[in-house]
């Protein structure tokens, strides 16, 4: 294992941090300032603070220097190549090997930019723009105060709010509301008492006096203050032309370049008014598209990323995990823990730098989340994590965007699988009438996340867990710009299970819809072995959440595949529709039950971990599924899945654009399906295409609230068929549901 020290030496503070080999943070320590323009002892003592601070890290970890592979610095106060040898020179001398230093105002495009080459402006207790081009090319605007022009910076804010109150209290001239604010939250009196607090502004030692001004700053100008919002546009102006001369002078590949905010005034205190009149100011003088990001991870991060990007050698950068950001969409789904174990045990593919946890279910979203972020933080994970009911926040800067809602909740599921039965027909949430109904709902939610993300991250992939999978990633990929894959576990248990009793060097050939699936083709060592495996009666385990009723004999001879344990509700039809009949409980009361549990033992601030009672629910193996394919795309590992995709040319039965569940390989671009060669079962031919025809209906009428369409699906549909059971269940389902069917209720 090698190791890694990043710096980032700023005027009050420098942090150190140390990483492995797979950029997982290890250890952080906080010494003192090492701006060497703000120490008496100048250089020497700034070199001495870092030594210090890298000499600690490595004894609290049990390391020398001598185990550091490399050291990268951001450090203040380096704005010129005779301050950059110096320091290095001192370093040297002082013992230290294998490092390199930039101005710490480069760091943050290091830690916010996907490619490292972006623009950065820092906007906190001082200012500066800083950019690193696609060629490598480094320049830094600003940061020299009224040298360069400042305006901005958590000081001249200050010192501007401090100046609007002098010239009410004492011109008498501006009435602002700064002025009360002032007097409210110091108690001020009279003059004497105001001029006493420009001391305290001036004095390093106490910075939260320079906070309180500045926020006095921005809340007024929110409130409209004449003076204070001239001066906001004023400083907004000027970093927007800094941040567009960057990108008009440097050499960046592409349309769009990265802009990263950061800094206490562009991330956290700004108003919207001051950020609004940046980024679109800056839009405005750049010749090219940009990007706007806030950086969300402390600037020492950006050290081992410059350092793999640039210092590592090709098998480090390789074998390197890949930093993502991941919004989850439904996030209050008990399963959503599952998913946090899967990207913990893939630490050494994936690191998150964000995970956004979107739920519109407050009690859901804060009970579940709270435990995610304790797995995370448990396990030592650095990451910004949100809490948010908001989409387009959830939304910003995402790489990955998995969907797992359930609209209406569990108890719309219930009246999915209980109503069809007044019926004599099924209810079951994701196949025949019950799972239209849930198709019909979740379709115009997934239209509205599908737009915000066209709006707001275009680039990101949608993992859709959402059910019924097939049907909704159908709906995505053919209306919608947004790259789609859908998923399922069902698949993998498939294959899991035929492993268990075939070996693990098994090949096989999966062909089908989603929830309507066959293995047509099991072999090993070269010998076809599907014949021998239906002899014996063997089919692949059945999901927790179904009843087993069996496949007979017969059954598997007369289909001659192994069919996925959905196909249970088609090939068992009376068998199960007389186990729902006879029930005393839906599976969505079950659910509800377990859901229940789950949530008390996540209230536990004990827990940690992913309880075991979770597997109970029919989403075993979900995180496994879901991070792979996220590895694979984010790693270019070009490995073979079985997803939902377009058919391409892989089906000759189907249409090209038609959404099939298929074994494909996964890399950057996404998705390309394997050669199934040729598909002699009519079986499978004639009830996939049946099927397909159901789902292409049901999108339709999804999509417009058609009622023919609606209608015509059911009646295709093999667990559905009668009109007036179709006809009459559709209406009955469509009022109970109808607060979520906005499509058929337009007036």
């Amino acid at each position: 294992m090698k190791f890694y020290i990043g710096v980032d030496g700023g005027g009050t503070k420098t942090a150190f941090a140390l990483f492995d080999s797979t950029k997982k943070l290890l250890d952080l320590y906080e010494g003192k300032g090492s701006n060497h323009e703000n120490l008496d002892g100048g250089f020497d003592e700034a070199s001495d603070i870092i030594m210090e601070g890298i000499n600690t890290l490595c004894r609290q970890n049990g390391l020398d220097s001598g185990d550091i592979s490399f050291s990268l610095m951001g450090l203040a106060g380096i704005d010129h190549k005779w301050q950059h040898d110096k320091m290095c020179a001192l370093l040297r001398e002082k013992g230290l090997d294998n490092f390199e230093i930039y101005n710490d105002g480069f760091l943050i495009i290091k830690a916010g930019s996907d490619t490292g080459a972006a623009v950065g402006y820092n906007c906190g207790t001082g200012v500066c723009c800083n950019g690193i081009d696609s060629k490598g090319g480094m320049l830094q605007l600003m940061g020299l105060g009224v040298f360069s022009g400042d305006l901005s910076g958590g000081q001249t804010i200050a010192i501007k709010a401090y100046e609007i109150a002098y010239r009410q209290l004492f011109l008498g001239i501006e009435e602002s509301p700064i002025t009360d604010m002032v007097k409210e939250c110091y108690g001020i009196k009279n003059r004497e008492e105001f001029l006493e607090l420009l001391g305290k502004i001036e004095n390093p030692d106490e910075p939260e006096h320079v906070r309180n001004f500045v926020g006095f700053f921005f809340d007024a100008v929110e409130q409209g203050d004449a003076h204070a919002r001239q001066y906001c546009i004023k400083m907004a102006d000027r970093g927007a032309k800094s941040i567009a001369s960057l990108v008009n002078q440097m050499n960046f590949d592409g349309d769009e370049v990265e802009v990263i905010l950061s800094g206490s005034i562009n991330v956290k205190v700004g108003s919207p008014t001051y950020i609004r009149e940046l980024t679109e100011r800056a839009e405005q003088y750049a010749s090219k598209k940009l990007k706007f990001k806030k950086l969300t991870q402390a600037p020492v991060t950006g050290c081992i990323n410059w350092i793999m990007q640039e210092y590592a050698t090709d098998e480090e950068k390789a074998n390197a995990p890949k930093d993502i950001t991941v919004a989850v969409i439904g996030s209050g789904s008990t399963y959503c823990p599952e998913l946090i174990d899967g990207f913990l045990k893939a630490q050494d593919k994936l690191r998150l730098r964000k995970i956004s946890f979107m739920d519109i279910d407050e009690r859901k979203r804060n009970i579940v989340g709270g435990l995610c972020i304790r797995m995370l933080k448990a396990a030592g994970v650095d990451c910004e994590t949100l809490l948010t009911d908001n989409l387009d926040e959830a939304l910003q800067g995402a790489d990955f965007v998995v969907t797992q809602i359930r609209v209406g909740k569990l108890p719309a599921r219930h009246l999915d699988e209980t109503i069809p039965l007044k019926y004599n027909l099924i209810g079951q949430e994701t196949t025949g009438i019950g799972g239209f109904f849930k198709a019909q709902r979740t379709i115009p939610v997934i239209k509205n996340i599908c737009d915000r993300i066209e709006a707001i991250c275009p680039d990101a992939w949608l993992i859709n867990f959402t059910n019924p999978s097939g049907i909704i990633t159908e709906f995505v990929l053919n209306n919608t710009n947004v790259k789609c894959i859908g998923l399922c576990n069902v698949p993998i248990d498939m294959i899991d299970d035929t492993k268990e009793i075939v070996g693990e060097d098994m090949q096989y050939t999966y062909v089908g819809l989603n929830h309507l699936s066959w293995l047509t083709s099991v072999r090993s060592g070269g010998k076809e072995l599907i014949d021998e495996l239906l002899a014996k009666g063997f089919s692949p385990k059945v999901m927790a959440n179904i009843k087993d009723d069996g496949f007979s004999l017969e059954t598997l001879a007369a289909i001659h595949a192994l069919p996925s344990s959905y196909l249970q509700y088609y090939y068992c039809r009376n068998a199960k529709l007389k186990h729902l009949l006879e029930g005393e409980k839906s599976r969505a009361q079950v659910c509800m039950e377990i859901e229940e549990e789950l949530l008390e033992m996540y209230s536990d601030e004990g827990l940690y971990v992913k309880p075991a009672l979770l597997d109970q629910r029919g989403g075993h193996k979900y995180s496994l599924v879901a991070v792979n394919l996220i590895s694979a795309i984010a790693n270019d590992i070009n490995d073979i899945q079985v997803v939902n995709i377009k058919n391409g040319d892989t089906l000759p039965f189907l249409k090209p654009d038609d959404v099939i569940e298929v074994a494909a390989r996964i890399g950057k671009h996404g998705a390309k399906p394997l050669p199934v060669g040729e598909i002699n079962n009519h079986h499978i031919i004639g009830l996939m295409q049946v099927v397909k025809e159901y789902e292409n209906y049901t999108v339709k009428a999804g999509r417009d609230g058609d009622e023919e369409a609606a209608l015509n699906a059911l009646l295709i549909h093999p667990l559905v068929g009668d009109w007036e059971a179709a006809s009459n269940c559709f209406e009955e389902m469509k009022q109970a549901h109808k607060q979520y069917l906005p499509q058929y209720f337009k007036d």
